[in-house]
């Protein structure tokens, strides 16, 4: 689904890029994964969430098992900016 995304997945994803949260969806997953650096080495944390409706961004909520030392820190992170952009959707009048 990564080539099909929708406009508001797209810009979810945007919103997440601003806070170095690399995501991509698939299906209705959404998969994110960021980049911790210590000293030359990088570390990788990884989450993901899952939809109820991908396809608008509604009904988040957290699944799997979260890889990485920060990663809760930063699923959390990005919790908060899929909350705050799903609350911008569903304020949206669609007809």
């Amino acid at each position: 689904m990564s080539k099909n995304r929708t406009a508001l997945q797209k810009q979810l994803i945007e919103h997440l890029n601003d806070e170095r949260i690399i995501a991509s969806f698939n299906g209705g997953f959404l998969n994110c994964k960021v980049a911790i650096k210590s000293g030359q080495k990088t570390k990788w944390q990884k989450f993901s969430f899952v939809f109820d409706s991908a396809t608008d961004c509604q009904g988040a909520r957290a699944v799997g098992k979260m890889q990485g030392a920060y990663s809760e820190h930063f699923a959390k992170a990005a919790f908060e900016i899929i909350a705050a952009f799903s609350s911008e959707v569903a304020s949206l009048d669609i007809a």
